[in-house]
């Protein structure tokens, strides 16, 4: 699938049902901008809805467990949409103000808590805030929204949030010269660590793009890296009560702006700015792939919820599926290696069975 030239993706989501693949987008056009979210069928490329807005939207959120809706932020609100798998139709449930900075509100991130009972977002006025849903279970609509808490966190407006499947740890991330990744306790709003990226590295700070937790809770993996200089990521150790920084490896010798996690924890996806994807297998920290897939910077990478492929789309709005993220197993390869052996034997066999005739 392709778009026109003048086309940015922000955001690309999968698999809400089966095979739903969601693309929010922004163009320009003299003084216009628009937005538009597009559904697609992911086996027949087929386009099967679309929505339009009159701003850009600057992320777009699915909520979790298979549930068939996601959150939109654009300026200083939040949208939250249901979605029909069986058709790809687009409905929006309700909207919220969700960011009152008194010069230039706008919420920049937004993500739904594991049991879809609230969303948490961050934005300009640098508060973190809890949403709770109302929610009607016959209809499986939103009604409504109401604020659950706050808390102060970043001194610059806040770019990115992770939070924890029990819903104990926020890690949030800082734009501009903010660079650190906090981390606050979800019940109380303490904050508890400030993680920075020179923290035992012996190198100068750098600015965090993004901030993951695994599944299991057990680590938090942060990407830092600012234009001009390499890459690198750190997992820490969330268990612990100082986010003990357990390995930083480099990715990368650029800038690279994007990072997401498979559903299973095992490997990151690594977007650059040189069109790049690296795949850095968790267990090991190592990278196991690194392909060219762009000419030029990538603008979002995303799984697919079952890990088989990467999504990724480029500046000039061309989108790709990079299949099998996942290196070879080690009994995939031991047989792979058997069989070349085998292989190699009948060559063998058979020449030297033909020079004694």
């Amino acid at each position: 699938m392709s778009n026109s030239s003048f086309g940015t993706s922000l955001e690309i989501i999968t698999n809400i049902g089966q095979n739903l693949l969601f693309v929010s987008e922004v163009k320009e056009g003299g003084y216009e901008l628009s937005s538009y979210v597009k559904s697609y069928d992911v086996e027949e490329k087929d386009k099967l809805d679309v929505k339009h807005f009159d701003e850009a939207i600057t992320k777009i959120s699915l909520a979790t467990q298979e549930k068939n809706w996601f959150a939109i932020a654009k300026k200083d609100v939040v949208q939250l949409y249901k979605v029909i798998p069986e058709t790809g139709k687009l409905t929006m449930m309700t909207e919220f103000q969700a960011d009152f900075d008194s010069e230039n509100p706008h919420v920049n991130t937004v993500e739904f808590l594991y049991e879809n009972k609230q969303v948490i977002t961050g934005g300009n006025d640098t508060i973190l805030r809890v949403w709770s849903l109302n929610i009607d279970k016959k209809k499986d609509l939103v009604t409504d929204v109401k604020e659950f808490k706050k808390y102060k966190s970043h001194t610059t407006p806040i770019a990115h949030i992770d939070v924890t499947f029990d819903h104990e740890l926020v890690a949030s991330i800082g734009s501009g010269d903010d660079k650190q990744c906090l981390i606050h306790d979800f019940a109380t709003g303490n904050l508890l660590n400030e993680l920075t990226f020179s923290e035992k590295t012996g190198q100068p700070n750098m600015s965090f793009q993004g901030c993951i937790f695994s599944p299991s809770r057990r680590y938090l993996y942060t990407l830092a890296s600012e234009a001009g200089k390499k890459s690198y990521v750190t997992r820490w150790d969330a268990k612990s009560e100082d986010f003990k920084n357990l390995n930083t490896i480099k990715v990368a010798d650029n800038y690279c702006p994007h990072f997401t996690m498979s559903s299973d924890g095992f490997y990151l996806a690594i977007g650059s700015e040189t069109g790049f994807i690296k795949s850095l297998n968790t267990r090991y920290m190592q990278i196991d792939r690194d392909d060219q897939i762009h000419p030029g910077k990538m603008e979002c990478v995303e799984f697919s919820n079952d890990t088989r492929f990467v999504l990724t789309c480029d500046k000039e709005g061309t989108y790709c599926f990079v299949p099998n993220m996942r290196a070879p197993g080690l009994m995939r390869a031991f047989f792979q290696y058997l069989m070349l052996a085998f292989f190699a034997y009948f060559i063998y066999r058979s020449i030297m069975e033909s020079f004694f005739e």
